[in-house]
């Protein structure tokens, strides 16, 4: 993935097809973030063949910041105890859809998708089941004109689906 999104041309929307069967695990950053980036898993989120992302340690992340950029279609799966920054949205219009999201690692208080200052962010049609006290999505700062819609969400432990500070707008 990290190849395929380092051959991408900032603000032209270039797409990264990962195909089934492809696995990744991350112990750091998944890439660097490209504006426009798309990165698109072929094949069935959650299915066995589906493209599979693991976060492998508690440094590991996926982080949007570029803006526009786009995750669909991906297993994206951690069984670490503590990740500190699961997926982190800071780009202005990220879209993260149709992905399955299982964190069963005890994450306590830290948030699996965690987003910050974001404008025009598009939460959409995930599966995301947590072990966490903490909420499932957190959205804080400056946040303006997201969505989070007709996302399936299974908290494992006792914490809140889905937050947002007084700063946050839309």
């Amino acid at each position: 993935i990290a190849a395929g999104v380092a051959r991408c041309r900032a603000g032209l929307n270039d797409v990264v097809v990962v195909l089934p069967g492809h696995t990744e695990t991350v112990t750091t950053t998944l890439f660097t973030p490209v504006s426009g980036a798309q990165i698109i898993g072929a094949g069935f989120p959650g299915a066995a063949n589906a493209p599979n992302v693991t976060l492998s340690a508690t440094a590991a992340t996926i982080a949007l910041s570029a803006a526009n950029m786009t995750i669909a279609g991906l297993n994206i799966n951690s069984a670490t105890a503590a990740v500190t920054g699961a997926i982190v949205i800071t780009g202005a219009g990220v879209t993260l859809a149709n992905n399955f999201i299982s964190f069963t690692g005890a994450l306590g208080t830290n948030v699996a998708i965690q987003v910050t200052a974001a404008a025009t962010c598009r939460i959409l049609d995930n599966y995301i089941a947590v072990s966490s006290t903490g909420s499932i999505v957190s959205i804080t700062g400056a946040s303006t004109n997201y969505l989070v819609h007709q996302n399936f969400f299974r908290q494992l432990v006792s914490g809140a689906y889905v937050t947002s500070d007084a700063t946050a707008t839309g």
